[in-house]
């Protein structure tokens, strides 16, 4: 039962709020998700820890909500935030192993590329219970067709699609982490993955997907970084991934030419995008570079890039 002096009579589950606690005399806000209480504590879900935290209501003077949770669909637009915020407890390896545990004992451990994909997919479902999240579903159980001989789907598999279980909206995401080089060939298929998230979007004939996405995490420098400071790069796939002499990435757009093998071996010459593409490497956590220069630690920066893909015309609407 709800404390009627403590909690706002239309709190619900899932409305954002601030709880001010009360620590040895000093007021401290916690903003985070409601996810229910007990008769001597509530349960909120913040940015700091992927589970929820249990408060004491004893040390709790005041609840307030700060945005409403509606059924028809409020995090529509806010799918790429919560990727945001996942991607800043994320820790991988190298870093367990350089910094200490006292400051990654509340961060996710990502290992490879399946360990992504489930626990971008487990903190989706502890933050969106209005919605459904799946796992490699195949572009046919959206009724999503890959009859055109002249332009084929790049892929058919969905890596994590959000429904929303009052209505038909829903979300796609394409990831990526590469663990082992082969640079040239990894870029191709990140494009390939904006390619394929472009491709549901123009074959979705009901329009139920909203958004959809890429997300590339990686803990390689030759990934984003050229081999000297200033060098410009051989193999023009690099260009749109790794900066050149003046810090801007080549836009992805048009056709975008595999960079591997040999004419004759090419059974696939390039990949079309229809839209325009910048890539924003983004630091996985600056926290953690700061705590390995301050511990001289050789530590391994890795970085990663959120893709939103810009929805196209339909070609059937032509």
């Amino acid at each position: 039962m709800k404390n009627k002096k403590l909690f706002p009579e239309e709190l619900q589950i899932n409305d954002k709020i601030r709880v001010t606690v009360n620590i040895l005399g000093q007021k401290f806000p916690v903003d985070g998700t409601y996810k229910g209480n007990t008769n001597d504590s509530i349960n909120i879900l913040t940015n700091a820890n992927p589970d929820p935290v249990e408060l004491s209501l004893s040390k709790i003077k005041e609840i307030t909500i700060t945005e409403k949770y509606s059924k028809s669909g409020q995090f529509d637009a806010h799918i790429d935030e919560l990727i945001q915020e996942f991607m800043k407890i994320v820790a991988i390896p190298s870093d367990t192993k350089n910094i200490n545990a006292e400051n990654t004992k509340n961060h996710i451990v990502i290992y490879n590329e399946f360990s992504f994909q489930h626990e971008l997919g487990m903190y989706f479902r502890n933050r969106l219970t209005n919605y459904n999240i799946t796992f490699e579903r195949n572009i046919k159980d959206f009724n999503i067709e890959d009859n055109d001989t002249n332009n084929p789907m790049v892929k058919h598999e969905i890596d994590i699609v959000i429904e929303d279980k009052n209505n038909d909206s829903k979300f796609a995401i394409e990831l990526k982490f590469p663990r082992k080089g082969m640079y040239p060939e990894q870029m191709y298929y990140f494009i390939k993955d904006i390619r394929f998230m472009e491709q549901v979007q123009e074959r979705d004939k009901s329009h139920y997907f909203k958004n959809t996405y890429c997300v590339t995490l990686v803990d390689d420098q030759n990934f984003y970084l050229a081999h000297k400071p200033g060098m410009k790069t051989k193999n023009f796939i690099y260009e749109h991934f790794r900066t050149d002499i003046s810090n801007k990435l080549k836009e992805i757009t048009g056709e975008i030419h595999k960079p591997t093998g040999t004419i004759k071996e090419k059974t696939e010459k390039y990949v079309k995008i229809d839209g325009k593409y910048n890539i924003e490497w983004k630091h996985l956590n600056e926290k953690k570079q700061q705590i390995a220069e301050k511990n001289h630690a050789n530590y391994k920066e890795a970085r990663y890039y959120l893709c939103k893909i810009q929805p196209q015309k339909n070609k059937e609407d032509d």
